[in-house]
C-alpha cells in the first residue's frame, strides 16, 4: 500500500487538471439536450432518418465525454487519499471529499451498513438514488451508445471495526449490481451494443467481431467493475459510499494503468 500510495503521489501531480477540466464534455451534453427538444423542427428539416442518426452520435459523443469526466482520475484519487501528505497540493481534504461526493454524474449512498438490519435499509438507499438519478439523467443515459463499467469508492466511517469493513467485491455484487444493470440496461460486453449492425452493416459488425457474440445469457451486466477504499474519515467526520457508472475506455485501461503510464510520461518529460 505504501508503495502504491507513492506511485499515486507522482502521478496526481502530474495529472492535477483532469478531474476539474469538464468544459467540452458539459458543451457536449448541452448539445445534445438542445437537439432533443428541438426535435420536431430537426425531423422537418433533416427527415427521420438523418434525425436518428445525427441523435445516436450526439448520445454517443456525450456519453463519451460525461461518462468519462465522472470517473475517478489519478489526480482526484491522489487527493482522496491525500497524497502527498504536504498540505499544498491538498489544503482542504474534507472540502474536497464534499466536492468530489456532489460531482455530477455521481451517486451519492451515504455510508454502509454496519449493525444487524442496516443491509435492508442501504439496499432501499441505494434502489432510491438509482432511480432518483435514471429520472434525472435519462435524457443522456437511455440508451447507452458505449460500454460502461461501474465504479465504487468507499470512505468508512472513522474507527469502523475492521471486522465489519465490507469485502468491496461483495458492495458491488450485492448492493450495486442487481439495481444499476435493469435500471440502465447496461451489458456485460460491448459488442452487445451494436447487435443491429450485423444486419445493416455486415462489414462493419465483422470488424467488431459481431459474428462471435457472447452467449445471450451473458448480456446483463457491466463491462467490469472497480472499487476503492480510501482511508478512514477523521474523527467528527462520516464516511461515504459514492458510485459512478463510467465509460469503460480500453485506450485508459484502469487506474493502475493509468498511474503507471502517467509516471512514465512524466519521467520522459522530466528527461
Amino acid at each position: 500500500m505504501s508503495a502504491f500510495r507513492d506511485d499515486l503521489a507522482i502521478a496526481g501531480m502530474a495529472d492535477r487538471d483532469d478531474y476539474m477540466d469538464g468544459r467540452d464534455r458539459f458543451e457536449d451534453m448541452r448539445t445534445l439536450r438542445e437537439f432533443i427538444a428541438e426535435e420536431a423542427s430537426n425531423r422537418a428539416a433533416l427527415g427521420s432518418a438523418k434525425y436518428e442518426a445525427m441523435l445516436q452520435f450526439y448520445r454517443w459523443n456525450a456519453q463519451n465525454s460525461a461518462l468519462a469526466y465522472a470517473s475517478v482520475t489519478t489526480g482526484s484519487l491522489a487527493w482522496l487519499f491525500d497524497v502527498p501528505r504536504r498540505g499544498v497540493f491538498n489544503p482542504f481534504p474534507k472540502q474536497w471529499d464534499t466536492m468530489f461526493r456532489s460531482a455530477p454524474l455521481r451517486i451519492e449512498l451515504g455510508e454502509l451498513p454496519t449493525k444487524p438490519g442496516e443491509s435492508t435499509q442501504f439496499k432501499q438507499r441505494v434502489q432510491a438514488e438509482v432511480a432518483a438519478f435514471k429520472q434525472e439523467w435519462d435524457w443522456l443515459m437511455s440508451p447507452l451508445a458505449v460500454p460502461v463499467a461501474l465504479q465504487l469508492v468507499v470512505r468508512p466511517s472513522p474507527g469502523m471495526p475492521r471486522g465489519v469493513l465490507h469485502d468491496l467485491d461483495n458492495i458491488v455484487r450485492d448492493y450495486l449490481i442487481p439495481h444499476f444493470v435493469p435500471t440502465f440496461d447496461t451489458v456485460s460486453d460491448f459488442r452487445w451494443l451494436f447487435e443491429n449492425m450485423r444486419d445493416e452493416k455486415p462489414a462493419t459488425a465483422n470488424r467488431l467481431w459481431l459474428d462471435r457474440m457472447p452467449p445471450k445469457g451473458t448480456r446483463a451486466g457491466v463491462t467490469r467493475y472497480e472499487a476503492w477504499r480510501l482511508p478512514a474519515a477523521k474523527k467528527g467526520e462520516k464516511g461515504f459510499v459514492s458510485a459512478a457508472i463510467v465509460l469503460d475506455d480500453i485506450v485508459s485501461g484502469s487506474l493502475f494503468q493509468q498511474i503507471d503510464r502517467k509516471i512514465g510520461e512524466w519521467a520522459e518529460k522530466l528527461d
